[in-house]
């Protein structure tokens, strides 16, 4: 819980009136400045329950003197950087408009105009904050201010990765990124993020504009990595900024466009009331794991060499390349009849094959003298029963991590001795086959997809609970979030709720913490769904 509480005098000058935000790591304050006749400003208090230890307050000192220097009309500007107790705070103008945030929220959907405006002034600000060097990784709404002109302004920029990971654990905050916004590429094997991360966010906040909701019922980015298609924005909109929107939001992050490009087009479209005809790239996802499935081609008696035309990915037995010097090769490409086998021969050859096979009977039979090599189903070499493993060619190659076919969770009773178990006790090497698509999840457990919903299986194919979710995240302490029916909750590795889907928005546990929203409130809750910071009814 914050420590501060209206009508308090912070720093020894500022009287706090009215709070009017919370963040990740801060809360906002309508202050009176009392030095200054209780002139009116906006407050910004970073780490308000703990405050940062001195190594945070060194990394904050010089990450403000970074970004002191930094002019643009489309930027908010602090006036003023002070520590007060151990709390580093932002004197700001207030901007009595309020938030891009309100006026969605008051409003709806924005006019085309009004929606290319935003994108203008933010892909400015985006534009000069990259040229600068500096990533933003916080778009959204609720950071873009109005002033008294009509002009948005973005605010909350200049904290970098490390600073924000500082005061993650100063704070016991989680994450200071909104996960509706999150561009996809956070959540591959290899996470990064860069400018065009900043580019993809910024296309959500355009699709927000347009619709009054995020895509994807808030799952941000990672629901590209479960298939999902960018979603069309409404049709009253006109085809160039449908394009401009899937453009930005496009799953690759090579192929989306610079912020200046995006400030470019915009100004053009402002100043004639037309868009330029956009060449949308197609809208491919080269991240690791892949979605889906791919079939390795397995040719061991042919030239490694040999190719193999495309067919049924989702068939596990592939027809194998044929060898340029194989009989077979030759008769299909010489189309001349192989020449008859002599009848004299073949009779030969058949006597022989008789004759061998009585005389193996006959063997066989004589038990007088041969007891000793007479195998019986007690003493007979048992057969060793072949089971597919998941670096065979039905396996998933999107992703390249290790995968365990012998996972156990000691609350789904699963095999610990790596016995086959299915419901109808064998197991079915080409199980993923059965599924729209199939992907490793980071604790050994699957997430499949049939119907357009999503659902766990193990190692074995076996299903943990139900197929029936929009969103399945990867486990964190234990947990995944879960999306049904627009809401967000989290499942146990059985498949099992373990926190009712009742939230607006729900992010990833860490240490046993997580920062999810409900009734527009967000607050913090344990693995157990408890709440332990600003709680709602406190």
């Amino acid at each position: 819980m914050s420590k501060f509480k209206q009508n308090d005098v912070f720093a020894s000058r500022y009287k706090l009136t009215q709070h009017i935000g919370i963040g990740g790591f801060s809360e906002v304050w309508l202050a009176e400045d009392e030095m200054a006749e209780n002139s009116r400003m906006a407050i910004k208090i970073f780490a308000p329950e703990s405050g940062l230890d001195s190594f945070g307050l060194d990394q904050f000192r010089k990450e403000y003197a970074l970004t002191s220097q930094l002019t643009n009309a489309h930027l908010l500007k602090a006036s003023h950087f002070d520590i007060a107790q151990g709390y580093p705070f932002l004197v700001m103008p207030y901007c009595e408009a309020g938030s891009l945030y309100r006026k969605l929220k008051t409003e709806g959907p924005l006019p085309e105009k009004e929606v290319a405006k935003v994108l203008h002034h933010m892909s400015d600000a985006l534009d000069y904050l990259h040229s600068e060097g500096i990533l933003h990784r916080d778009i959204k709404p609720e950071n873009i201010l109005i002033d008294k002109r009509g002009n948005y302004l973005l605010a909350d920029f200049g904290i970098s990765s490390n600073l924000r990971n500082t005061m993650r654990k100063s704070t016991n905050k989680p994450t200071s990124m909104t996960l509706s916004y999150a561009p996809p590429e956070m959540f591959g094997r290899e996470p990064f993020y860069k400018e065009a991360s900043d580019i993809f966010s910024l296309g959500v906040l355009a699709y927000e504009l347009c619709t009054g909701d995020t895509p994807w019922m808030g799952a941000g980015g990672v629901a590209l990595l479960g298939g999902s298609e960018i979603p069309d924005i409404p049709s009253t909109y006109s085809r160039g900024l449908h394009d401009l929107v899937e453009w930005c939001m496009n799953p690759n992050a090579a192929k989306r466009p610079a912020a200046g490009e995006v400030e470019r087009i915009c100004k053009k479209y402002l100043d004639t009331g037309h868009w330029d005809a956009l060449q949308v790239p197609f809208n491919s996802l080269e991240l690791k794991p892949e979605s889906g499935r791919k079939t390795e081609m397995f040719t061991p008696k042919f030239d490694p060499k040999a190719t193999v035309a495309a067919g049924n990915m989702h068939s596990s037995n592939p027809s194998p390349a044929l060898d340029p010097k194989s009989t077979i090769a030759l008769q299909m490409q010489d189309h001349t009849p192989a020449k008859k086998k002599s009848p004299v021969l073949l009779i030969v050859l058949a006597l022989v094959v008789l004759g061998g096979g009585t005389a193996a009977f006959l063997l066989l039979n004589k038990k007088d003298k041969t007891p000793a090599t007479a195998k019986t189903k007690t003493d007979s070499v048992p057969v060793k029963k072949k089971v597919a493993h998941l670096s065979d060619s039905s396996s998933i190659t999107g992703s390249k991590t290790d995968r365990n076919p012998t996972v156990k969770d000691s609350k789904s009773g699963g095999p610990s001795d790596g016995s086959v178990q299915s419901p109808a006790d064998t197991y079915d090497p080409d199980w993923q086959s059965k599924y729209e698509s199939v992907d490793a999840l980071n604790n050994g457990l699957y997430k499949v997809k049939l119907n357009g919903k999503f659902g766990l299986c193990d190692s074995k194919g076996k299903n943990l609970g139900s197929i029936q979710y929009s969103l399945i995240s990867n486990f964190y302490n234990g947990l995944s979030v879960v999306s049904l029916y627009g809401r967000y909750g989290y499942i146990n590795a059985s498949g099992v709720p373990a926190i009712p889907c009742n939230f607006q928005s729900a992010n990833d546990f860490d240490n046993g913490q997580a920062v999810v929203k409900k009734e527009d409130v967000t607050f913090v809750i344990n693995t157990s769904g408890q709440c332990i910071q600003n709680c709602p009814d406190k």
